[in-house]
């Protein structure tokens, strides 16, 4: 049986800055980033966006525009770096927003984790997702990609910068693409990146709010 992507939404920022007009304020020419590395605009997120909000509108449409049953749904998984709390994924996250807008505990029998890696952090959630739907096909899973990247002014990756979101429904026999047993993983420790915590003055939350979802588990 055929595993792989069956549907695909996506959320980007409506702000856009002409890559043209990018390239001519930091004196580069524009053919070198219009035709050499494909750019045309540079999206940039609202006061109000981040990769939450991005991840959550992404999603949202997936749901609605395949009329996708959430009990259907056993794992969301996320890919991302740009995560916004140390110690809650962003699918955490989405799972509270979409149980706002399609029920209480509509995913309370969801699995939800983030793989944190700047690239490939989508596609070891997609692996995983795919591997998971293999082993149980009746199943459905949702791969979420979402990402702000954030350059200094006047670098040289500032070009390369921007934001949004995919969202991909991950199932038996899927309609858009199948993936085959031909995996292949190379991984070396290098640094061409590097994103460090930004911190911010606020006081740690020390209550005792997953209690009750253990307790109400164990009286089911």
């Amino acid at each position: 049986m055929k595993t792989g992507i069956d549907a695909i939404s996506f959320d980007v920022a409506n702000i856009h800055l002409p890559i043209k007009t990018l390239a001519i304020a930091r004196n580069i020419e524009p053919e070198k980033l219009e035709k050499g590395l494909g750019l045309i605009k540079m999206t940039l997120p609202d006061v109000h966006q981040d990769a939450v909000v991005f991840g959550a509108n992404a999603l949202t449409k997936l749901i609605l525009d395949n009329k996708i049953n959430l009990s259907d749904i056993s794992r969301i998984y996320v890919g991302t770096e740009s995560g916004i709390d140390s110690s809650k994924p962003i699918s955490s996250f989405l799972i509270s927003l979409m149980e706002q807008k399609f029920g209480e505990d509509s995913l309370a029998e969801c699995d939800v984790v983030d793989f944190t890696f700047a690239c490939i952090g989508g596609v070891d959630a997609l692996q995983n997702c795919i591997d998971f739907v293999k082993l149980n096909p009746t199943k459905k899973a949702i791969v979420v990609t979402t990402d702000f990247a954030k350059y200094d002014l006047n670098s040289t990756g500032e070009y390369t910068q921007g934001a949004g979101a995919l969202a991909m429904l991950v199932t038996s026999n899927p309609r858009i693409i199948a993936f085959d047993e031909n995996w292949a993983t190379s991984t070396k420790g290098v640094f061409d990146f590097f994103k460090p915590y930004r911190t911010i003055s606020k006081e740690a939350i020390t209550q005792n709010e997953s209690n009750n979802p253990w307790f109400d588990n164990l009286e089911a």
